[in-house]
C-alpha cells in the first residue's frame, strides 16, 4: 500500500494488505513491516488503465479491460465493441470476432500487422531486408483488405517503418476487420452512454459489452506512494517528469531503495545476428522513450546491453553516501569476540576437527570423510 522511510532507525516501514485469507474472505488484513532494505520488483506493465474517454463508466452493458477479462463471459448473440487497436486490440478483435454476432471497432493509431518471416540463410545487406519486410507488410495488408480500401488506408503506416515498433503477428485481425460481422470506424470515439458507444460523427453504436483493449500505464513510476528523505515527496511525483535514477537500480533521496527493472532498462531480448550494423534511419516516438522521438536524452547506458550486465553485477559503494547509525564507524566490528564463546553453542576448535558432524562456521567448506584421508596416506589416491 504504502513505504516511507523512518529517519530515526533508519528503516523503511511498509503498510501491507492482504485482500483474501480462506478465513476472512471479505475482510481485508492491514499491517506494517519494517525493513532495512526496500526491494521494488514489481515490473513495468502492472496497471492496466481504463481509456480516458466521458462516460465511460455510465455504461450499463459489460464493461471488461483485457486485463481482467472474466474469460468465463459468453459472447454469443452479443454487440461488442472493441476500444483499441495496439497489440492486446488485435488479439481481442480476431478471437472475439469468432464468437460475437456483431462487432465494432475502431483503427485509430495505424500500426503494421504483419505474418512472421522466415530467417532465409545467405548473404542480405541490412537495407534490402529492411525494404522486404516493408514490402511484405505492405502486400499483406493489401492482400487482406482488398475487399475493404477504406480499412487499409486508415491502417497503414506512413510515418515509420515495420520495425520501428515491434510487429504485430495478428492472426485473423485483418480477416476479422474485413468481416462482414464488423463495423470499421476510422479515428477515436467521442463518449459512451449507458447503452453504447458515440464516435466522432456523433453516431450511437448500441452495444452489449464494451471490451477496453487499452493497454497499461507505461511510465516508469511507482505504483504504491513510496517516500523517501522528503516527507512531502513520493518517488512517482519525483520521476513525474523524467525518472532519473542510478543505473536504473536505485534513486537518490530513498536510502536503501532498490528496484528491478528500473526506468530504461527494459530493453528487448534480441536474437544474434551477423548483418552488418546500420544507424537508426527513422524517427519514431515509443513508450520506452516516453513518447518522445529523441532517445539521445533518456539512454541509460552509453555502452552496448553487455557491458550493462557486467556493470551492474558489483555494487559500486563509493557512488553511494554511506551513513553509519552509530556514531563509532568500526562498531559492527563487535567487542572482539563471538558470542558462542561465552554461550559455548559451537565448537571453537572447529579447525582442529574436521571430521565431526558439526557445523562448520565456514560456510561453504567441503568436508571430508575420515576414509579420504586414509586412502590419500596409503597412497590410493592421486
Amino acid at each position: 500500500m504504502t513505504a516511507s522511510w523512518n529517519e530515526v532507525n533508519s528503516k523503511w516501514v511498509v503498510k501491507l494488505r492482504r485482500l483474501y485469507t480462506p478465513e476472512r474472505p471479505t475482510d481485508p488484513q492491514e499491517w506494517e513491516e519494517d525493513c532495512g532494505l526496500l526491494l521494488n520488483g514489481c515490473g513495468f506493465l502492472n496497471a492496466w488503465k481504463w481509456p480516458d474517454i466521458p462516460r465511460l463508466h455510465s455504461f450499463k452493458g459489460d464493461l471488461f479491460h483485457t486485463a481482467t477479462y472474466n474469460e468465463g463471459f459468453d459472447l454469443r448473440g452479443k454487440f461488442v465493441a472493441v476500444i483499441g487497436n495496439g497489440s492486446s486490440g488485435v488479439q481481442a478483435v480476431a478471437e472475439v470476432y469468432k464468437h460475437a454476432s456483431k462487432l465494432v471497432t475502431w483503427v485509430r493509431s495505424p500500426t503494421w500487422i504483419i505474418a512472421a518471416i522466415g530467417q532465409a540463410k545467405g548473404k542480405r545487406s541490412s537495407e534490402t531486408a529492411e525494404s522486404d519486410e516493408n514490402a511484405f507488410a505492405y502486400s499483406e495488408m493489401k492482400e487482406k483488405l482488398r475487399h475493404r480500401p477504406d480499412i487499409f488506408e486508415a491502417l497503414l503506416p506512413r510515418n515509420f517503418s515495420v520495425n520501428c515498433r515491434r510487429p504485430t503477428p495478428g492472426n485473423g485481425y485483418l480477416e476479422a476487420l474485413a468481416g462482414e460481422k464488423t463495423t470499421v470506424l476510422p479515428g477515436s470515439i467521442q463518449s459512451v452512454t449507458s447503452s453504447g458507444v458515440v464516435d466522432t460523427a456523433g453516431v450511437e453504436h448500441k452495444v452489449d459489452v464494451i471490451l477496453c483493449a487499452t493497454g497499461f500505464d507505461t511510465s516508469f513510476r511507482p505504483r504504491i506512494p513510496i517516500i523517501g528523505l522528503d516527507p512531502k515527496t513520493t518517488l512517482a511525483e519525483k520521476w513525474a517528469e523524467f525518472p532519473a535514477s542510478y543505473l536504473g537500480a536505485s534513486a537518490d533521496g530513498f536510502p536503501n531503495y532498490f528496484t528491478y527493472g528500473g526506468p530504461f532498462t527494459a530493453v528487448a531480448i534480441f536474437a544474434a545476428s551477423l548483418r552488418e550494423p546500420q544507424r537508426c534511419t527513422t524517427s519514431f516516438g515509443t513508450w520506452y522513450k516516453m513518447g518522445t522521438k529523441d532517445l539521445r536524452k533518456l539512454v541509460m547506458w552509453p555502452g552496448s546491453q553487455l557491458s550493462y550486465f557486467e556493470m551492474i553485477q558489483q555494487p559500486f559503494l563509493q557512488d553511494y553516501e554511506i551513513e553509519y547509525l552509530s556514531g563509532n564507524r568500526f562498531g559492527f566490528m563487535g567487542n572482539g569476540f563471538c558470542g558462542f564463546e561465552f554461550t559455548g553453542t559451537k565448537d571453537m576448535t572447529w579447525n582442529l576437527d574436521r571430521f565431526s558432524g558439526r557445523d562448520d562456521l565456514r560456510a561453504g567448506v567441503p568436508r571430508k570423510d575420515p576414509h579420504e584421508f586414509k586412502d590419500l596416506a596409503d597412497g590410493r589416491v592421486p
